[in-house]
């Protein structure tokens, strides 16, 4: 499903103070619909590595190929595009906007790929139903507890039935019970897709099959 050949990140010139070796040489292969846990300190290229794995940040050298596609090469749009349909994003601050309801925000994803109103209204209600919060449909994130907004973000993520999950934290900024109840709701929903999680809690990371752990932007 996800290979990644050769990958570096860098910001800055290299003759620069400002030069920072993000990532180097990242080799990894990940199968379709593998559970897979990436660990690390501070700093460690964590979340540079899931954005480039989610295609927001293109790698300054190598190659990514998603199911066989090699999206490094492909233009912004075709890659925003391609995204859109194949990968979802749950995030620790949740990245939900603000002015809009629930049902709004679940519904982002169909609304950007031009499904009539109608269509994308039902089909983010029955989502949100799937995670215990249709009776909030109507609410604003700010109405919301962090656990809701966090379930919010899982059925975003999954409107479109990306073939990819992604996990930046997810449970980061919840207290433990409800951290357990978020993860339980994002392997239940996730069954039988790609999944990648990033996390500081070892107990989760201990949940994944596979655990790869980064130091100073390399796989150890």
């Amino acid at each position: 499903m996800i290979l990644c050949e050769s990958i570096c990140k860098t910001y800055g010139k290299t003759d620069s103070s400002v030069f920072v070796k993000a990532l180097e040489d990242i080799n990894l292969n990940i199968e379709d619909g593998e559970f897979v846990s990436i660990i690390g300190k501070s700093g460690a290229g964590k979340s540079t590595l899931l954005k480039i794995l989610g295609t927001i940040l293109r790698p300054s050298e190598g190659r990514l190929i998603i199911d066989g596609l090699d999206v490094t090469k492909m233009k912004p749009g075709d890659l925003s595009e391609f995204r859109n349909k194949h990968i979802g994003f749950i995030y620790q601050s949740f990245m939900l906007e603000e002015s809009l309801t629930a049902i709004e925000n679940v519904a982002l994803p169909l609304m950007i790929s031009g499904l009539k109103k109608k269509e994308y209204v039902a089909k983010a209600l029955d989502m949100l139903r799937m995670v215990g919060l249709e009776q909030r449909s109507g609410h604003k994130p700010s109405e919301l507890s962090g656990g809701e907004r966090q379930r919010v973000c899982i059925a975003r993520a999954l409107i479109n039935d990306p073939s990819i999950i992604l996990a930046d934290e997810p449970t980061g900024n919840l207290d433990e019970k409800t951290g357990k109840e978020i993860m339980d709701n994002i392997l239940r929903m996730s069954k039988g897709k790609t999944l990648i999680l990033v996390t500081h809690d070892m107990d989760l990371a201990a949940m994944a099959p596979r655990k790869l752990v980064l130091h100073d932007g390399k796989l150890v």
